[in-house]
């Protein structure tokens, strides 16, 4: 069944720069678009940050979850050609995020829309990769959370804060769920650059994946690794976001 959402993906908007490329920025699994609000302010000044309030967390949290990426990327692709008017666009998308910034890319393609100057992938095999890792949506709260843990995705004091846990489980089981539930369809290589960032000690990624990337482009596929794990791009912030206005800039000219 297809999921049916109440309304349109609102866009956040935290910087005004109109000369800029807007970089669409998509968060990981039970992540929320305010996560990138601190990059508005530090990015450089040829591109501008927004993101994508999503349903079942924080103002939307009781509106009913996507359940496929396919319904969650065909969405940002009408919120992206709605707010964009026009102006060149990137995606940057980490985890779960680079699933859907891929697809979007997808989708605008067969509505006949732009393609994005750069499409930015980060914390994420390719999407043709076959996922070695069990099934996890359907775990008992409790080891479901251990897992989150494990995975560097949850603080201690959340898992030990059941009022917390009740809070942030539905969204990541159920981001959990449409990751598990994807699956990969041939179409042609996409018209625009990939920029793919991993961490290097990223339990939940490996290299063989990272560089299956190049296949999904025609142009050219560059490969950035960065120390840490899952979650490298808090403490790489300023390297991802240079690496990504250098791209631009020399896409947009």
């Amino acid at each position: 069944m297809p999921d049916q959402q109440t309304r349109p993906l609102p866009v956040l908007r935290w910087t005004t720069r109109p000369s800029a490329t807007v970089v669409y920025c998509l968060p990981y699994a039970g992540g929320v678009g305010r996560i990138f609000q601190p990059w508005a302010s530090s990015a450089p000044p040829g591109i501008e940050i927004r993101s994508f309030v999503l349903p079942g967390r924080q103002e939307r949290l009781g509106e009913p979850m996507y359940t496929t990426a396919s319904a969650l990327a065909d969405d940002v692709a009408a919120a992206v050609l709605d707010d964009s008017q026009g102006r060149p666009f990137a995606f940057f998308g980490h985890s779960m995020g680079a699933l859907i910034a891929f697809e979007t890319a997808r989708a605008l393609r067969r509505r006949g829309g732009p393609q994005p100057v750069v499409l930015n992938v980060s914390g994420r095999e390719a999407p043709q990769a076959k996922d070695k890792r069990p099934p996890i949506s359907h775990l008992p709260d409790g080891e479901f959370a251990s897992v989150m843990v494990d995975y560097g995705g949850m603080p201690m004091d959340v898992l030990n804060n059941q009022d917390l846990l009740d809070m942030v489980l539905p969204a990541l089981r159920a981001d959990f769920a449409l990751c598990e539930r994807y699956e990969y369809t041939e179409e042609p290589p996409l018209d625009c650059p990939l920029l793919v960032f991993s961490g290097a000690d990223d339990p939940m990624v490996e290299a063989e994946g990272v560089r299956g990337w190049s296949e999904q482009t025609t142009k050219r596929s560059l490969v950035q690794t960065c120390a840490g794990d899952h979650f490298f791009l808090w403490q790489h912030q300023a390297t991802i976001l240079d690496t990504i206005s250098r791209v631009v800039a020399a896409r947009v000219r």
